[in-house]
């Protein structure tokens, strides 16, 4: 717990858990406060509204090697920056996201953003769970390889809102296991963007909506299996390398929406 200026450097192994609510596992807020953890990292939180790592007004989070991340209460956010604050890999790691509860967001960003290189598997079970969420202008994920499972209804794969940009550059496995209003990609409103490059195995169906946009230039034998929509200025851009299937319908609905294949 790190802030106003604080400074945590842990080089070896650290394993945290906390049960109340509000307790987060791993905290850098206020500017110049920072947290750094070089080592197999393994957090547990089972409090709502208690992130598992959490930056807020400018803290700075750096992680390296394996992270694990889960929690079990309700609007409690595996990884989660906010107002400003970043969270980033200082190396291609390993990065394991878990949540249990409803609005449990595997990764997201409110205002802050988070920069990951390797490989981050997100798996979330409530309804309203997006496995990468980012929310709100100055809200920006990137990432490289992703693999996510979402179970809720409404609990979308990567989601972008009100402005929150979320990149991916390597492959992507997105899988939504219920698909009542959820969807494996999710832009809504003007300025929120999804953009990706490489191997997709997507299994859910494509939205954009409001003025959100959507564009995925997928490397050779991709696959994916659902709907593309826009709606109402909505837009989609996919474009599929050799030997891909796409199973599926597109549909575009209101003045303005567009979908390129």
């Amino acid at each position: 717990f790190a802030q106003n200026g604080g400074k945590i450097v842990q080089s070896g192994d650290l394993i945290v858990t906390t049960a109340g609510a509000a307790a987060h596992g791993v905290y850098a807020g206020g500017a110049t406060a920072q947290v750094n953890l070089l080592g197999t990292t393994d957090v547990v939180t089972k409090g709502d509204t208690a992130h598992a790592l959490y930056v807020q007004e400018g803290g700075t989070l750096e992680l390296a090697g394996q992270i694990k991340a889960d929690t079990y209460g309700a609007q409690s956010s595996g990884i989660y920056a906010s107002g400003n604050g970043t969270i980033s890999t200082t190396e291609p790691s390993m990065i394991f996201v878990t949540t249990k509860a409803d609005k449990a967001h595997g990764i997201s960003a409110n205002g802050g953003t988070i920069a990951l290189t390797g490989t981050a598997e997100v798996k979330t079970s409530g309804d309203g769970a997006n496995g990468i969420s980012a929310d709100g202008a100055g809200s920006s994920i990137q990432l490289e390889n992703v693999m996510i499972t979402t179970e809720g209804t409404e609990a979308h794969g990567l989601a972008v809102n009100d402005g929150g940009k979320i990149s991916f550059d390597g492959a992507a496995s997105i899988t939504m296991t219920e698909k009542n209003n959820a969807y494996a990609l999710h832009a809504y409103t003007s300025g929120s963007t999804i953009t990706g490059q490489g191997q997709i195995d997507i299994d859910g169906s494509i939205y954009a909506g409001d003025g959100g946009k959507i564009e995925v230039a997928a490397a050779d034998n991709s696959r994916l299996i659902g709907d593309i929509i826009a709606a109402s200025a909505g837009s989609t851009d996919f474009s599929f390398g050799t030997g891909s299937l796409f199973t599926g319908s597109t549909m575009v609905d209101g003045v303005g929406a567009e979908n390129r294949l």
